[in-house]
């Protein structure tokens, strides 16, 4: 049944838990204070394939994902321990739920590239328990790279559909200046304050103000995040256990997967091990 005790805690930490690893080498050409994804990134969890223009959700045997083993109700998962280490000091590993992609975005056309990733048109993977809250407002929105675009300044402008089934244009985002693979752009905070309050449901299409030069490949994500971890010291192990963390429930399917905030030129290399606990 749902963990209610801390003898119950205790118990799944100790006799009733999935062990995680994650372990995956660094790469060049990332820029500090931005997010960047280790989806494509070789390694354990494998490197996922490269999302192509069909959308797709995700869930925990996915390539590249966090294995763990689903439950039967009533027990339930926790994220309960992570211990990590990384090559660069100041730098946020955060976890998150891949609910949904889609690839196939090009830097080199002025077009109209449609996207029609739409949260309310997918079912399955058990994503209404992991989307949370029904009015999206736990979902987070992403531009990700998957291969550098160009390097001539160029702007982003997304329409997209929101909660209230009301349809806008983001503000725009600059994806010049070769944004490399790996980066991920947020989406949230381009909402605009006629429409504060509104959350994100769709991306209906992305259009580019010029090219950048270069195709390379970038595309659109959501996810959920369910926590995270920053370690101050390159290479020293940081352990965070189920009160650093928050316990936060992983729902079954879950496609977890880590995404860093980067502290220096290049992504760290992150070794992580850790608990799923479930009771």
């Amino acid at each position: 049944m749902t963990i209610t005790t801390a003898d119950g805690l205790i118990d799944a930490m100790a006799n009733n838990n999935t062990r995680i690893i994650v372990d995956k080498p660094n790469f060049a050409n990332t820029s500090v204070g931005n997010y960047f994804s280790y989806w494509r990134i070789t390694g354990q969890p494998g490197q996922a394939t490269l999302p192509t223009t069909t959308v797709e959700t995700l869930d925990n045997t996915s390539i590249g994902c966090i294995n763990f083993a689903d439950q039967t109700s009533p027990t339930t998962s926790y994220l309960g321990l992570l211990e990590l280490s990384t090559s660069t000091a100041a730098t946020t590993l955060e976890i998150h739920d891949r609910l949904i992609q889609r690839g196939g975005l090009v830097g080199n056309s002025t077009a109209l590239q449609t996207t029609n990733v739409d949260l309310t048109a997918v079912v399955g993977n058990n994503l209404v328990n992991r989307i949370g809250n029904p009015d999206y407002s736990d979902v987070q929105w992403w531009l990700e790279w998957y291969t550098d675009t160009g390097a001539t300044v160029s702007n982003a402008q997304i329409s997209v559909t929101y909660n209230d089934n009301t349809t806008g244009t983001l503000n725009p985002v600059a994806v010049g200046g070769t944004v490399r693979a790996g980066r991920m752009i947020g989406l949230n905070n381009l909402i605009p304050a006629a429409n504060a309050g509104k959350y994100i449901d769709a991306v209906n299409s992305v259009q580019l103000t010029a090219s950048t030069g270069t195709a390379g490949s970038f595309g659109i994500t959501a996810t959920r995040y369910r926590t995270s971890v920053y370690t101050p010291v390159n290479s020293a192990r940081v352990t965070a256990n189920y009160i650093n963390l928050g316990l936060p429930e992983i729902y079954n399917g879950s496609c977890l997967f880590p995404v860093v905030i980067a502290a220096g030129a290049a992504i760290p290399f992150l070794k992580v091990s850790g608990k799923i606990i479930h009771g």
